[in-house]
């Protein structure tokens, strides 16, 4: 549960991205559920937006990391793309997300 819990934290931070985009990211990327509790969720990355559930927000990139900020304070995520996995981390969390096929 607290694997689950430390994901949707690191979603939340990818809702709160601002500013331009990376190429690299565009596309849909699926989390798959590894702890059987049904739960798959979708972000879609534009050039310069994250679509989740809906709610847009804008983010950037600079070298391997997204640039977060929220309420002010501005913090990094990382991340890293090996053919169609898209890993993200935050503080020593991470979460492998799969390129959604269309």
């Amino acid at each position: 549960m607290k694997k689950v819990l430390s994901f949707v934290v690191i979603l939340a931070l990818v809702l709160s991205l601002v500013a331009c985009g990376s190429d690299d990211l565009v596309g849909k990327w699926e989390v798959k559920d590894d702890m059987g509790l049904g739960i798959s969720m979708v972000l879609e990355f534009t050039k310069d937006q994250i679509d989740m559930f809906g709610m847009k927000v804008d983010y950037k990139v600079k070298g391997n990391k997204i640039i977060v900020e929220a309420e002010g304070e501005e913090g990094e995520m990382e991340y890293e793309i090996d053919g169609d996995t898209l890993t993200l981390t935050v503080e020593g969390e991470s979460m492998e997300l799969t390129r959604v096929k269309e």
